[in-house]
């Protein structure tokens, strides 16, 4: 199993493109899943949707290393230059939090230029949706089944993403918030899974090989962080 480790610059060589999946956890139970990658040889970013509205592609700061990173499955298909330097235009600056993407258009260019109310990404989806934009399918979501603590989940972020459209004052979030209710009971990939789908890159990945990488992963982290 590729292990996953304190992110270090140090595990970045020099001199050549790279992507790595990057996880972080505050409790060892919640997750949360990101890309970092090295475009221009020399600087290190990473992308994710932090939450709603909130895409974020940015050089690495010292508020970023608390990520546990590991590299890309070896596949000859990837290009990691031509990769890299489309993600180092990404910029998804409308990219709303949902449960389920369907009706979210993704254009050549890899943007997100529309997405129905109420509809959107987690964290886990965004980067599926970007990966795919490439050419890659890191899972067959047609083969993830329903699990019921998926929906105590989904009902507990929709009250997050409620708080936070409150707080913020960001414009129709009550007709999103009404919308994204009708989605709970979708079909969840979770942040391990996209992780474990990236490390292993024998795509599309399996749920049953996503599942147990995934639960491997989040053992060996939370062993690290002492949980």
């Amino acid at each position: 199993m590729t292990e996953f480790l304190p992110f270090d610059k140090s595990t970045f060589a020099s001199g050549v493109a790279e992507v790595f999946m990057a996880l972080q956890t505050q409790d060892g139970a919640q997750w949360h899943v990101a890309v970092v990658y090295k475009h221009d040889n020399q600087s290190l970013y990473i992308f994710h949707l932090a939450f709603h509205y909130l895409f974020r592609n940015e050089q690495v700061t010292g508020a970023n290393q608390d990520y546990f990173v590991a590299p890309i499955g070896e596949s000859e298909a990837a290009n990691l230059e031509v990769m890299c330097a489309a993600f180092s235009n990404l910029e998804w600056p409308d990219a709303p939090y949902g449960l389920d993407s369907a009706g979210c258009i993704i254009d050549e260019h890899h943007e997100l230029v529309s997405a129905p109310i109420g509809k959107g990404f987690t964290c886990a989806t965004a980067i599926i949706a970007i990966f795919r934009s490439l050419g890659f399918d890191l899972i067959d979501e047609s083969k993830w089944p329903n699990r019921p603590e998926d929906s105590v989940w989904q009902s507990s972020i929709i009250n997050a993403v409620e708080v936070f459209g409150q707080r913020h004052s960001i414009p129709d979030i009550q007709d999103h918030i009404e919308s994204m209710k009708s989605d709970i009971g979708a079909i969840r990939v979770r942040p391990t899974e996209v992780a474990a789908a990236g490390v292993r890159f024998d795509l599309p990945t399996e749920f049953t090989d996503c599942q147990s990488l995934a639960a491997s992963i989040e053992s060996d982290v939370n062993a690290q962080l002492g949980y």
